[in-house]
């Protein structure tokens, strides 16, 4: 079994390919992995079974079952909003997703 938390933090967007081409490798030969993380965009990626926790379980079982709208709101008390920006895709939660977009629109940071 394998103990990992917050295996992104500080690390580059090469660097994060490689932990989770490792991870998945990890997977595949049957390796038991406990991964504590913020970072969800990359987790359907590695993991087969999640468990959304605040507090209390939010939810648990298989990845794709999981990564619900309704679950994502449910852990990060906000609105989960879609975006495509430049042809990249991301999942931006938010209270209020109009001064990200109205920055954005403007030019101002990301």
């Amino acid at each position: 079994m394998i103990l990992l938390d917050e295996p992104f933090t500080g690390v580059d967007v090469q660097t994060e390919a490689r932990i989770i081409s490792l991870l998945r490798e990890l997977r595949d030969e049957g390796c038991t992995m406990l991964v504590s993380t913020h970072n969800l965009g990359s987790v359907s990626e590695f993991c087969d079974y999640t468990v959304m926790v605040k507090g209390t379980v939010l939810a648990s079982g298989p990845t794709e079952t999981t990564f619900t709208a309704e679950n994502l709101e449910r852990a990060f008390s906000g609105v989960l909003r879609h975006v495509a920006l430049t042809g990249a895709e991301a999942q931006v939660i938010t209270d209020d997703e109009r001064p990200f977009i109205s920055r954005r629109a403007a030019g101002g940071p990301r």
